[in-house]
């Protein structure tokens, strides 16, 4: 898809650039740094892509890891608005109660909160061992 662009960009360019740039003033210079220009902005999509890929094939491979990064963006996302606009705890919550379902179905969040659970008992063991000690 990207190539049919590419090269409808191309028949564009070279039927309208004598318009927009004279002839005489279009030197070896100019071609070159505009060539520069072109490679860039197609290594930089080809880059996007990777990472677009990259990331939805993370989703299936580490679900956890996925899950970790996209609240990660979107907290960092929320603490930029927050600097802008005092949206943030709205922003937090709403992502979380967005993602809770994805996060039950998935079962972690049984998982965590049990996680939670036995960590909060073992606080409270200690707290009681340390009252029958004294």
């Amino acid at each position: 898809m990207f190539c049919f662009y590419k090269s409808k960009a191309q028949a564009i360019h070279k039927s309208h650039s004598s318009q927009l740039v004279g002839s005489e003033s279009w030197t070896g210079a100019k071609e070159k740094k505009y060539e520069q220009i072109c490679k860039c902005i197609v290594h930089t999509i080809d880059q996007i892509e990777a990472g677009w890929t990259m990331a939805r094939e993370a989703r299936h491979r580490k679900p956890i890891m996925h899950f970790v990064a996209t609240l990660l963006a979107l907290f960092i996302l929320a603490w930029i608005g927050n600097r802008v606009n005092n949206f943030f705890l709205a922003y937090a919550v709403s992502t979380f109660v967005l993602l809770l379902p994805g996060l039950q179905r998935k079962g972690l969040l049984k998982e965590v909160a049990g996680q939670v659970t036995n960590k909060l008992r073992e606080v409270m063991k200690g707290k009681d061992y340390m009252k029958k000690a004294e």
